[in-house]
């Protein structure tokens, strides 16, 4: 695959990543998705920061986009995945399930939500999108194009989560 075609693959994981965050801040989401619950190391599951809103309207942004690019782009969609929307869901959703393994481990590493953590930050969406995603489609991307999609997500994160704390969408950073 070219730039474009892992750009408009992973667009739907892109946008729910972020689309959770940003609906789970405009909808003053405030039920967590682990209703506070604590795990065994009487650390919380999740984390207050990971909320149902946020999970459900990432996901399904993620999938609107998904219909989206199948609409305007029928022949790259299509390339991809003969049922792209489907495959748009399970990117969007696994993006989200990542995000969410990857604050179960940071509680269990006792690392607060909120505080960054290198490399897990910026790849957790990227490996769930593309473990669920492989779970009912195949083949994988190559690992050619899974190396450039680690390196231009870390990239992307990065400035973009530093654009939406100039913008105070974010408190920090990260």
């Amino acid at each position: 695959m070219n730039w474009w075609d892992i750009a408009l693959f992973l667009a739907p994981a892109y946008v729910a990543n972020a689309g959770a965050m940003l609906f789970g801040m405009v909808l003053k989401s405030k039920t967590p998705l682990d209703f506070g619950i604590q795990f065994i190391d009487r650390q919380p599951l999740l984390g207050k920061g990971k909320t149902w809103k946020g999970t459900f309207f990432g996901i399904f942004a993620g999938t609107i986009v998904a219909f989206a690019l199948m609409v305007l782009f029928p022949k790259q969609a299509f390339d991809f995945y003969p049922n792209y929307l489907l495959a748009g869901f399970l990117i969007s959703a696994g993006a989200i399930f990542g995000d969410l393994a990857g604050s179960f481990v940071k509680r269990r590493l006792l690392i607060k939500s909120g505080s960054p953590t290198p490399i897990l930050d910026q790849l957790d969406f990227i490996v769930g999108a593309y473990v669920l995603l492989a779970i009912f489609y195949w083949p994988w991307p190559s690992y050619d194009d899974f190396f450039f999609v680690c390196i231009f997500t870390i990239i992307t994160h990065i400035s973009t989560n530093y654009f939406a704390f100039k913008l105070g969408l974010k408190k920090v950073p990260w």
